[in-house]
C-alpha cells in the first residue's frame, strides 16, 4: 500500500469530522473515530486523532479571550479530571487487551 492511498482515508475521516465541529459545534471523534478505525484500528485512530480533538477544543475554549477560558477551565475542570483519568485507564486496558490477543495467537 502507497503513502498516498494510507494517508488519504484518515485525512478524509478527520475532514468529515472538522466539517461536523465546525457546524455543530462538536462530533469530531464522533465521525472520524469509526472512519479511521476502518483503515488503522483502534488504537492507531486513538493515537492520531487526540491532537486535532485537543487543538478544537482549545481554540473553542479561547473564544472570549483569557477571562472567558479560565471561567470556563474552572467551571469544566471536575470532567476534564475525571475524562483524563478515564481515557488514561482505558488505553492501558486496551493495551493489555491487544498485548493478551497477541500472545494468544502466537
Amino acid at each position: 500500500m502507497d503513502t498516498l492511498s494510507f494517508l488519504l482515508p484518515i485525512a478524509l475521516a478527520i475532514m468529515a469530522g472538522g466539517l461536523v465541529k465546525g457546524t455543530f459545534g462538536l462530533g469530531l471523534p464522533l465521525v472520524a473515530m469509526p472512519l479511521m478505525t476502518y483503515f488503522i484500528g483502534v488504537a492507531n485512530a486513538i493515537s492520531l486523532l487526540v491532537v486535532p480533538i485537543l487543538a478544537t477544543n482549545l481554540a473553542q475554549g479561547f473564544i472570549g479571550g483569557w477571562p472567558a477560558f479560565l471561567a470556563r477551565f474552572r467551571r469544566f475542570a471536575p470532567a476534564v479530571i475525571a475524562l483524563t483519568v478515564c481515557i488514561a485507564l482505558s488505553m492501558k486496558a486496551l493495551r493489555s487487551e491487544e498485548h493478551t490477543s497477541e500472545l494468544q495467537s502466537h
